[in-house]
Parts: structure tokens; sequence; C-alpha cells
């Protein structure tokens, strides 16, 4: 089992870093988090803890000529600044292995009702496809974060045994 300290450190990298978008498919919403962070630390242990496979970032990104600023200190001709963007590190996860990350992070989180986040979840669990094509995807994302210890909602062990129990016949 995930241990309370590591759900709540996660609570409080998602409250202050995290981007939760959803998007949508012909099979309804799909929730996706993604976490950027230039301390390549926190997303390898949020990886760790997810089973993601994440390698750090390298190389410098140089910004978009938008992205420039006017060189206004030290000289009397203005001119661009040619400035690099620090390198960023990401962490990405979608479908209903987020639901069942936030479902275990949300209780430790301090903008989960400012978020929705609740809602969310639930319509992820309900609109996953468990059986028939594309269902195998959903169903290896279960089970590796079974087998790291997550807890797993009941109405998703609703979906998931009998499928894991049919094909074990």
């Amino acid at each position: 089992m995930i241990g309370e300290t590591d759900l709540a450190w996660l609570a409080g990298v998602f409250d202050v870093r995290y981007i939760s978008l959803q998007k949508h498919n012909r099979h309804g919403k799909k929730l996706s988090l993604y976490v950027q962070d230039r301390d390549f630390t926190i997303i390898k242990r949020i990886s760790d803890l997810t089973g993601s496979n994440v390698r750090p970032r390298i190389g410098v990104t140089e910004l978009k000529e938008f992205m420039r600023r006017s060189c206004s200190e030290h000289c009397k001709d203005k001119h661009l600044t040619y400035e690099a963007s620090p390198i960023r590190h990401e962490w990405k996860n979608s479908g209903v292995s987020s639901a069942i990350v936030l479902y275990n992070v949300m209780p430790y989180m301090l903008h989960r009702q400012d978020l929705g986040l609740e809602s969310r979840v639930w319509e992820t669990i309900a609109t996953t496809r468990y059986t028939g094509s594309g269902s195998q995807t959903p169903l290896t994302g279960i089970r590796k974060l079974a087998r790291l210890g997550w807890e797993l909602p009941g109405e998703l062990m609703d979906h998931v045994l009998p499928v894991e129990s049919a094909q074990g016949s």
C-alpha cells in the first residue's frame, strides 16, 4: 500500500504544480494529469510512485521570438535578448490510471473541491472501456497501480474482477 506520507507529499505537489486536463474522445471524457518542474528529483519520485518511466530532459530550449525581451537596462539601442528557457522535466498520466491516483490523493489535497476533481474521477471510471476493443491499456494500468499498492475504488473493482476471473478460467 502507498503510505500516507507519500500520498500527502503527492497531494502537495498536485496542489502547487499539476495541471489537470480533460480530453474528449468518442467514449466520453478522459482525465489527464501533467506535472512539470525544473527539479528532476520531484518528477522521478512521482514516477516511482506511479510506475511511470521518465527520463531527465537535457539541452537548452531557446525562447521563441515573441517571448524574447528588449534590453532596456544597459543599452541605448534596444535589442532583443536571446536567453534560454530553463529545462523542465515532466510526468504525464491519463485515463483511469489518473483517476486511481487522484482517488487516493484527493483526501489530502487542499484545492480538490475548487477544481471539481471528484466528479471527474468518477466520470473517468464510469466511461472507461473495460471489455472489448481498447480495454487492454486501461486494464494494464489498473494492474500496475494495484501491484504498486494503490487502493482501487470499489466501483472500479466491479469492472476489473469479472474480467480477471474470466481470463483466469
